[in-house]
């Protein structure tokens, strides 16, 4: 069972209530964002990530960063964004 998904997103699953609204005006449902987060743990499943794994990313803050987030949620991974003063030129964590 995937309680943390369970409690932020599961129950969220079928709804056409809005989610997000950007700065544009366009909005994002409950449902719709649901379904690019499971479009995003599928792409991290068939890319070889694993639960338990850890996902480093970085980028901006976004609708698409955050359904990342919730992918990695979903599908049982960890998903963790440095700082940007933690990672060097060649795009690397310093540790």
């Amino acid at each position: 069972a995937n309680h943390l998904y369970d409690a932020l997103f599961a129950s969220h699953a079928q709804s056409s209530d809005p989610f997000l609204i950007a700065p544009n005006g366009t909005v994002t449902t409950y449902a719709g964002f649901i379904d690019e987060a499971a479009r995003y743990a599928h792409a991290l499943t068939i890319l070889g990530v694993k639960p338990g794994d850890r996902v480093t990313v970085q980028v901006e803050k976004s609708e698409a960063a955050l359904a990342l987030y919730a992918a990695c949620i979903a599908a049982g991974k960890f998903r963790y964004q440095p700082g940007v003063s933690r990672v060097n030129r060649r795009g690397r964590v310093n540790k």
